[in-house]
């Protein structure tokens, strides 16, 4: 049943968040923040949508927790806000895990930590998607 939550809520998530699939066929729709972190098996990369809304997705593929990790955003990014709320979060208690949802992410010059649960990310499971109010 949480599987089946879990997968009818992620395709609405994504249905209704352009940044998402808007521009995925350039560059200019995506942007890696984390992609050389082979030995954490960390992700992160900002989607941007149609009217240059962002949202931001990490992941954690390793089965250790990951704690205060640095996140930079590069100095071309359009970050509307500095406060990013967590969205959706795939070990979120209706989904059958066990985490509360993550602290938002505050940025100060572009900077922020993040910690992110073990085992949260896997092939078919988003960890934390992070967006500004817009």
């Amino acid at each position: 049943k949480e599987l089946q939550n879990y997968s009818a809520h992620i395709n609405h998530f994504y249905l209704e968040n352009d940044p998402l699939w808007y521009d995925d066929f350039s560059w200019d729709g995506f942007r890696w923040l984390i992609a050389d972190e082979a030995n954490l098996n960390l992700l992160a990369y900002q989607r941007i949508g149609s009217n240059g809304n962002s949202m931001i997705c990490l992941f954690n593929f390793s089965g250790a927790y990951v704690s205060d990790y640095p996140l930079t955003l590069p100095e071309q990014t359009n970050v509307k806000g500095d406060k990013w709320s967590c969205v959706f979060f795939s070990e979120d208690k209706q989904f059958g895990g066990d985490c509360e949802t993550p602290s938002p992410l505050i940025f100060t010059n572009n900077f922020t930590r993040f910690s992110l649960p073990p085992l949260s990310a896997s092939p078919d499971k988003l960890l934390s998607v992070y967006q500004t109010s817009w």
